[in-house]
């Protein structure tokens, strides 16, 4: 079955590769091999605060969810409404998180990396 759908707003769609090689140390003999050298082939991440005074989950969001027709503004995923750039969270959109809090923190604090959202 073919599945055709049509738009009518522009839409960009951004595929990454990763570079060359970069999987190559994975090891696919067992189960316990492979989620170890998984682990440690991606556990290099840079992790952000919350809010801070220098780069911070709401910087990151400020790029990552720039509205493509005003620089000045992001699109909130929900209504995908265009809002004014914020930071520590004081303005007219409130950004909902993509790790629901039930699933656990054990602490709310800055040094809560999944409580950031930046996955």
């Amino acid at each position: 079955m073919c599945i055709t759908l049509w738009l009518t707003s522009p839409v960009s769609i951004v595929l990454a590769e990763p570079p060359y090689g970069y999987y190559d140390p994975v090891k696919f003999d067992s189960l316990a091999s492979f989620k170890e050298s998984l682990h440690e082939t991606i556990d290099d991440h840079a992790r952000s605060p919350y809010t801070s005074g220098t780069t911070d989950t709401w910087d990151a969001l400020n790029q990552a969810d720039q509205d493509s027709l005003n620089s000045a503004n992001v699109l909130t995923i929900y209504k995908n409404a265009s809002y004014e750039k914020i930071s520590g969270g004081v303005g007219d959109y409130n950004r909902k998180h993509a790790w629901p809090k039930s699933f656990g923190f054990l602490d709310d604090n800055s040094q809560n990396y999944a409580f950031t959202d930046l996955h």
